[in-house]
């Protein structure tokens, strides 16, 4: 079973998501400390915030959110919404 192809929805969606844990760790960590803390690579935030991830691991996003002290249901949410 191969990746599927990146659609402009799913890189729209990245970025929406990208946007909304960006403004979720707003000052409060650095990258790299944000990264220390969900025990992900510094490039995985970086990819993340800068929308360069069609299709990131459930699991990465729930560890970088929980740690950030917000819910995994309204990041969901704020990535699907295209309004």
């Amino acid at each position: 079973m191969g990746r599927r192809s990146v659609t402009s929805e799913d890189r729209a969606r990245a970025q929406r998501l990208g946007n909304a844990l960006e403004q979720l760790r707003g000052n409060r960590y650095s990258t790299e400390r944000l990264a220390r803390l969900a025990d992900v690579s510094v490039d995985t935030v970086r990819k993340l915030e800068q929308g360069r991830s069609a299709h990131p691991g459930l699991f990465i996003v729930s560890a970088i959110v929980s740690k950030l002290g917000g819910s995994l249901d309204e990041i969901v949410a704020k990535a699907a919404d295209s309004s």
